[in-house]
């Protein structure tokens, strides 16, 4: 049985901090870099050739399927620099870092941390 989505308190994680708290954050991404734009119906189970365990390793693929199974996943392409900036925060990673391993300023570093943070702390319109 699956859980739930992945809370934090009253605040729900993105699913990049959801996928670092589950595979750890090099196999976070890892897999967000290798699938950035491909869209996924999740398998029972990942094997060999299959995208998923190709790009993280079976171990973590099977981790990964059992936590998403059934579900439709899609890796964003335009998320993609954004989404390892988060991670990489997480990791606690300064902005210097964060910006030369992502190839960008550190204001855009600044820029896309305050936007998930607005994002973030954003009160559901159903709740």
């Amino acid at each position: 049985m699956r859980a739930g989505p992945a809370r934090r308190g009253n605040q729900v994680r993105s699913f990049a901090e959801d996928l670092a708290v589950l595979l750890g954050a090099e196999s976070a991404r890892q897999l967000m870099t290798a699938l950035a734009g491909r869209e996924f119906y999740v398998p029972r189970q990942s094997r060999g050739a299959h995208p998923i365990a190709a790009a993280i390793g079976e171990e973590k693929a099977a981790i990964f399927c059992d936590h998403y199974y059934s579900m439709r996943v899609e890796f964003p392409v335009k998320k993609r620099a954004r989404t390892q900036i988060v991670v990489l925060e997480a990791e606690g990673r300064t902005h210097g870092e964060i910006a030369t391993i992502c190839g960008v300023s550190q204001r855009f570093v600044r820029k896309a941390l305050g936007e998930h943070r607005l994002l973030k702390n954003q009160p559901s319109l159903f709740d």
